[in-house]
């Protein structure tokens, strides 16, 4: 206990609740909203001004327009709504004379300032619906200042020169991830380091953080204080379903009594000791490292976190999207990987030689072409010199696996050599019904996430098992071969 990281939480949960449960609010901006109102908390995930009122020409102007900005006097708190941030709700029904009830939707609300590009400690905080990662991530214990001890809530991550830290608070049924930075900086770097880390989280657990969240800046590193705090909608929490490291044996094992033809899969899990009747969970979770390594490797390249990213969007896409999808995501992970050295590519012919024995050889050939177009001599000539002895793309990904020490199965390379057919303008199989080649894509796309995913985890250290989710998904050409329901990489 005495080692245990504090964090100090209970003004976290006092601003929150006070933007939640707003009510009786002075509103400036929209006169003829009365003195009697409250704001809570909608399941559209925006907040909700609600109050009673007749009729009239001021309302009436007001209905189908975005609205001004808006000031709520609270007590001593002011908040504001920007213009352009709320709108009333349009199941309206227009009543002269008679007292109704009328709801304007809220997607931002601010409190206090902070000065532009000035650097505050800052506090990121989403809704959740789980309180601990110990199952997937290997996390840390800590107490907060309302006496409450959690364990395996917390994650460390080192960026630049500081840390960051992750942690679940809870209060009663209520959840929250707070993104807590070490340091202070500005609000464009503290949004990239968050970025990442929720990315990273994203990709491990499946979760893909929405709805609503807070951003709470201070000059206080313990949060005592605080500067600014503006609510802002998100988009729905969504669930990837394809994971790649997941502990819980028994999830797996469920899974694969889908179809009589994974039940050698099933076999083999049994076979490595695990009891489905008294086993819960594996305890191997990713390891602290690997995770501040894979935050690290987002954090720093912008196509890295955007494909990481694309991972976890592109599990929540209809079927036939995803192969395409991922196709993307592998081929900037390859090149991100390939630029920042982590991957180094031969050319066919070592360049100094391809230089002094090839370019001749072929240029003397194309100019001893007379019919040929000098427009055409010279963008063959371009070739030539500048991109001929380039790797093809195939290899290239091919690669990639290998200076990682994977070994790509036939399955593998067959995924990859497709990229080339997708790329050249065909999203399926031309000569198919679209139909019939729906579990064709879906396997396709699982693998895809595979591979674009043993990328990054390699790249990050990652040495263990993960997911063969063609057959855990029950893709019978996969269990026909007899694939495990893990790999290890």
């Amino acid at each position: 206990m005495n080692n245990c990281h504090l964090f100090k939480v209970r003004l976290l949960w006092e601003t929150i609740n006070k933007f939640l449960h707003m009510k009786n609010n002075q509103v400036k901006g929209l006169s003829y909203i009365p003195d009697s109102n409250t704001i809570y908390l909608g399941k559209d995930n925006k907040l909700h001004l609600c109050f009673q009122s007749k009729y009239n020409k001021q309302l009436d102007n007001d209905l189908f327009r975005v609205l001004p900005e808006i000031k709520l006097l609270n007590g001593d708190d002011t908040y504001i709504i920007p213009h352009g941030y709320a709108i009333y709700d349009s199941n309206l029904e227009i009543l002269p004379d008679r007292v109704q009830n009328f709801e304007i939707k809220i997607n931002r609300i601010d409190y206090g300032s902070i000065e532009e590009h000035t650097k505050y400690y800052w506090r990121y905080v989403y809704p959740i619906n789980f309180n601990r990662w110990f199952l997937q991530i290997d996390s840390l214990n800590y107490a907060d200042d309302e006496g409450t001890y959690f364990v395996f809530s917390y994650i460390k991550s080192i960026l630049g020169n500081s840390e960051m830290h992750v942690f679940v608070t809870r209060r009663k049924d209520k959840y929250y991830m707070v993104i807590q930075s070490d340091a202070k900086i500005d609000s464009e770097e503290m949004y990239k380091r968050v970025f990442a880390i929720t990315t990273t989280i994203g990709l491990i657990t499946g979760n893909i953080f929405g709805d609503y969240h807070f951003q709470i800046a201070s000059d206080d590193k313990n949060f005592d204080s605080i500067e600014s705090v503006i609510f802002g909608t998100l988009e729905k929490t969504k669930y990837c379903n394809y994971r790649i490291v997941n502990n819980r044996r028994v999830d797996v094992y469920d899974m694969l009594g889908k179809y009589d033809y994974q039940k050698y899969a099933q076999e083999i899990i049994k076979g490595s000791g695990f009891d489905p009747d008294n086993s819960y969970y594996d305890s191997k979770p990713l390891k602290a490292k690997v995770f501040n390594e894979l935050v690290n490797l987002l954090y720093s390249n912008n196509d890295l976190v955007i494909s990481a990213s694309m991972l976890l969007e592109g599990g929540t896409l209809k079927t036939i999207y995803q192969p395409s999808f991922y196709y993307v995501a592998l081929e900037t992970i390859t090149s991100a990987l390939k630029c920042s050295s982590q991957v180094k590519m031969c050319p066919p012919l070592e360049n100094n030689e391809y230089k002094k024995v090839v370019i001749p050889i072929l240029i003397e050939a194309l100019n001893g072409i007379i019919e040929l177009p000098n427009d055409a001599k010279r963008i063959y000539t371009r070739r030539i010199e500048n991109n001929l002895n380039s790797p093809a793309n195939q290899d290239k990904l091919a690669k990639s696996f290998e200076n990682f020490g994977y070994n790509l199965t036939e399955a593998d390379k067959k995924a990859i050599e497709q990229r080339n057919y997708t790329f050249h303008g065909h999203l399926s199989n031309i000569e198919k019904e679209l139909v019939e080649q729906q579990w064709d894509m879906f396997a396709v796309a699982l693998r895809l996430h595979k591979l674009c995913c043993i990328l990054l985890l390699k790249a990050a250290g990652y040495t263990g098992e993960i997911l063969n989710n063609e057959v855990i998904w029950g893709v019978k050409e996969a269990c026909e071969r007899k694939e495990p329901p893990f790999i290890n990489i």
